[in-house]
């Protein structure tokens, strides 16, 4: 008690419902209640009751620059030993290697609590101490940028305490996306791309982040292999997660199960700045979508003709025609592409024959095939017209009663795509009808 004695800084006397400090106040002392008692809250929820010989504040001695993550307030006339960081740290003896000890063993449970919340980070126990041991505290004030729109991400950070918001610029004007709490983590794709950071994370109270750069994660994963599959299937599947935002006009008339199917299916193609995804003549296979990253097509005599950003689409012609590619596509920085294969989307869209024919239509305008005509509802109805108008009306019957009967007896045994007339509701009906 000497040695405890001659490094505590102050005695305060604290009233009852007094605040002893608030979330996001400076932590520069650490506390033991010598008499009283307090209670702990964070955004007005009760966490817990202290009493005689508690202390609590360790933040103070165990992070430089650490702000409080929670609010104590005395419930009854209380007293209390504060004891300065500095002294703290400068005082020597076996009871504060001890306390040391036991404050550092408290600060990686609160790391490896936070650590838990992170989904690809779940089912490796064992390890998340090495990882802990790689991360770092940094503080931020409200109002300052924790990671800017458009600026390279190296870092994945792990809010603790406090509030951030997510913001996106678009059309000049500052959109907010959401906000985040205690658990919430951000960046996480910064660690398996160089890519640029899709929105902006400001501070909107005093905040707590846990981060850890590219090279320390690196580290830990060729340790922990099963880590880095989580993160790159965690990775993937918000990529791809995305393709049902990126409202392409191209899918508007396929069914949601259906665009779920060819999401499901999507393959994340990553190339480096100067890398071309394909040049002009090659064969078609695939259709993509610009995820993160930007290019430039390029025609033979032409140079270059436009440019790419992220929901910008190339390629759509192999997904219906086997004609070869009609530009050069160049990486102009570090590219994240969803990429969808030729035969997966026939296979998936041969349930949807309406909106494969509202697809052909729109790619091969003007060189699209009679089948897809007779498949798309509006192009049926004005070749009927067209048949009544310089045919007769038993051509017309002859038909439609021809495409019944494929429907009916033949449909499901057809091998070949280019034979396909599958009808809609209005054009499946039998002769008699």
């Amino acid at each position: 008690l000497h040695r405890l004695a001659e490094i505590v800084d102050i005695v305060d006397d604290v009233g009852a419902e007094e605040v002893v400090y608030e979330t996001g106040d400076e932590a520069s002392h650490l506390f033991i209640i010598a008499q009283g008692e307090c209670v702990l809250t964070q955004r007005g929820k009760f966490l817990c009751k202290w009493s005689r010989y508690h202390f609590f504040g360790e933040e103070a001695v165990c992070n430089d620059d650490a702000t409080r993550p929670v609010t104590v307030t005395a419930t009854a006339p209380t007293v209390l030993l504060s004891i300065r960081r500095d002294r703290f740290l400068k005082a020597k003896g076996k009871w504060v290697e001890n306390m040391q000890n036991h404050l550092q063993r408290v600060a990686d449970m609160m790391k490896l609590q936070s650590l838990r919340k992170v989904p690809f980070l779940r089912g490796i126990d064992q390890q998340l101490p090495l990882l802990g041991s790689l991360l770092r505290y940094r503080l931020y004030e409200p109002g300052e940028p924790i990671c800017l729109e458009g600026t390279i991400g190296s870092e994945f950070f792990v809010l603790t305490h406090g509030l951030a918001r997510v913001t996106k610029e678009r059309h000049g004007r500052e959109v907010k996306l959401l906000d985040l709490t205690d658990g919430a983590y951000f960046g996480e794709i910064s660690l398996v791309e160089s890519s640029a950071r899709t929105a902006t994370v400001t501070a909107v109270s005093p905040c707590t982040l846990l981060c850890i750069n590219k090279e320390s994660f690196h580290q830990f994963i060729s340790q922990v292999p099963k880590a880095r599959d989580n993160l790159l299937a965690q990775v993937r599947d918000r990529t791809v997660a995305n393709l049902k935002h990126y409202r392409i006009a191209l899918f508007s008339s396929i069914a949601d199960e259906s665009i779920e199917e060819v999401a499901a299916s999507c393959n994340i193609r990553y190339f480096n700045q100067g890398d071309t995804v394909f040049s002009e003549n090659d064969p078609g296979e695939a259709f993509y979508i610009v995820s993160r990253g930007s290019l430039e097509v390029h025609k033979e005599g032409l140079g270059l003709v436009r440019d790419l950003g992220i929901g910008d689409y190339f390629g759509e012609l192999a997904l219906v025609a086997d004609k070869p590619r009609s530009a050069s596509i160049v990486c102009k920085s570090d590219t994240v592409l969803i990429e969808i294969s030729k035969s997966n989307f026939r296979s998936i869209m041969a349930h949807e024959p309406t909106a494969l024919a509202e697809i052909e239509l729109r790619t091969l305008k003007k060189d699209v095939q009679l089948y897809t005509i007779l498949n798309h509802s509006k192009g049926s109805a004005s070749f009927a017209r067209a048949l009544a108008r310089d045919y007769a009306e038993e051509s017309i019957e002859f038909w439609q009663s021809a495409d019944w009967f494929r429907v009916v007896h033949g449909g499901e045994h057809e091998a070949g795509r280019g034979n396909d007339m599958s009808s809609d509701g209005a054009r499946a009906r039998g002769p008699a009808e």
